[in-house]
């Protein structure tokens, strides 16, 4: 009986993103058929002058701050199909897909690793869909998606803020959790009872 080995952070860092890689492919297919094109290059244009004007000194961090948030929120509106199709396809990929090819996806495969229970049973699509929720940024997504949604500008702004600064903090302690621990377990490994091993 082979030993079991766990999966190295490189390959696993190289398999995340292989697997994001994929995604964003995927998603770009639909922000051509979603988006305005030319409306999205408007704003986009706006927020390259803004940054420029800062950078120039014509303008002060303040005023910087302020118009690229509202720039920020005016992109996100006109994306806001485009992130409810890329949560979807994420739960798709990451947890649909993932449970079916007994804990693997393709940045898994070609790194020789798969996700498996830490406790020997049988690995579940809600160990998948928790893990998920933390290590894709799902929920993070699914909160910026709502406060793009149905929040005032203002709100959206504290909000995804804060989303995404949790969001890092949660990333990064993870990494340095899978660096440092013997079982290269994550903080997203731990809460769903999983872990990820060379493949057999």
């Amino acid at each position: 009986m082979k030993e079991i080995k766990n999966a190295t952070f490189i390959q696993r860092l190289g398999a995340f993103i292989v697997d994001m890689i994929i995604i964003g492919l995927i998603l770009s297919i639909f922000t051509t058929f979603t988006v305005d094109v030319d409306n999205y290059e408007k704003i986009s244009n706006e927020l390259v002058e803004i940054e420029e004007q800062y950078l120039n000194g014509d303008i002060s961090p303040t005023t910087y701050i302020s118009k690229s948030m509202d720039i920020n929120y005016d992109i996100s509106r006109e994306t806001g199909l485009v992130s409810i199709i890329g949560v979807a396809l994420s739960i798709l990929y990451f947890v649909v897909y993932q449970v079916k090819k007994n804990g693997q996806t393709i940045g898994k495969k070609i790194f020789k690793i798969k996700l498996v229970s830490n406790n020997e049973k049988e690995l579940n699509t809600n160990q998948v869909a928790v893990r998920s929720l933390i290590i894709n940024s799902i929920l993070a997504d699914i909160l910026l998606i709502t406060l793009t949604l149905l929040g005032t500008k203002n709100i959206y702004v504290i909000g995804s803020l804060t989303v995404e600064f949790i969001t890092y903090i949660l990333l990064f302690i993870s990494a340095i959790m899978v660096l440092s621990r013997k079982d290269k377990r994550g903080l997203h490994d731990i809460v769903a009872n999983t872990k990820v091993i060379k493949e057999v």
